[in-house]
C-alpha cells in the first residue's frame, strides 16, 4: 500500500474514531488532515470505498499481523487465547462500537463483509487453538473443533450493552472465554487457566 495512503487511513480512523462515522463528510475529513480533495480523491472514489479499505482491508491486515507475533510467542494453546483477548481489547483500540454501529446502520453492504470476514477469522483462530491445545494435552481430544469454532465464532460482542448494565464489553469478551475454555479444557487446562487468570 501506498505509505500516504496507509497514513490517510490511519489519521481517519482516528477521526472517525473522535468524531463518529456518519457525521464526518469527506470535504470534513479533509479539512481534519489538512489535505485537498484532489490529494484524497488520487486513492479513492468516495467515502465507501475508504470506508471499504478499513473495515475490510487494513484492519485485517493489522489483526493478521498481530496474531502472527501472538504465534510466535512462548506459551501453550491457554497463553495464545487470553494473549488475543488483551489484544482485541487493550492494545487494538482502532475501531469502536459506536464506529461499528455506524458501519451497520448507513453502510450495511461494507458491514457485511466486515461481519463475514470477522467470522471466519474468529473460525480460524478456534480451530488453530483448538488443534494446538489438543497437541499439548490442554484440551479435550473428543470435541468437534469445526462445532465449537462454528459457536464461538458467532458470539457478537459489539451488541449494544443496556446502559443500565454494570458490566462491560470486556466483562462479557472475559465470559465468552471463560465458557469457552470450560468448554474444551481438560482438568490440566482448566488448573492452568484458572492460575493464568488470578496472576492477571
Amino acid at each position: 500500500m501506498d505509505p500516504k495512503f496507509l497514513l490517510i487511513i490511519q489519521d481517519s480512523i482516528d477521526i472517525y474514531r473522535k468524531y463518529g462515522i456518519k457525521s464526518v463528510s469527506m470535504e470534513d475529513l479533509c479539512k481534519e488532515l489538512k489535505i485537498s480533495k484532489k490529494t484524497i480523491y488520487k486513492y479513492i472514489k468516495n467515502k465507501d470505498e475508504l470506508l471499504a479499505h478499513i473495515f475490510i482491508h487494513f484492519l485485517n491486515a493489522e489483526f493478521e499481523n498481530r496474531l502472527e507475533q501472538i504465534k510466535k510467542l512462548e506459551g501453550n494453546a491457554i497463553d495464545f487465547i487470553l494473549q488475543i483477548t488483551e489484544h482485541y481489547f487493550f492494545e487494538n483500540n482502532a475501531i469502536t462500537t459506536a464506529m461499528v454501529n455506524d458501519i451497520y446502520m448507513h453502510y450495511p453492504l461494507i458491514f457485511k463483509q466486515f461481519n463475514a470476514l470477522g467470522i471466519q477469522r474468529k473460525q480460524e483462530i478456534i480451530e488453530y487453538n483448538i488443534e494446538q491445545g489438543q497437541r499439548e494435552g490442554m484440551y479435550k481430544n473428543d470435541i468437534q473443533k469445526t462445532i465449537i469454532s462454528l459457536i464461538f465464532s458467532n458470539f457478537d460482542i459489539f451488541k449494544k450493552i443496556p446502559e443500565q448494565s454494570d458490566f462491560t464489553e470486556n466483562d462479557v469478551f472475559k465470559e465468552i472465554i471463560r465458557i469457552y475454555i470450560y468448554s474444551v479444557a481438560t482438568p490440566k487446562g482448566i488448573t492452568y487457566y484458572e492460575k493464568s487468570v488470578s496472576r492477571r
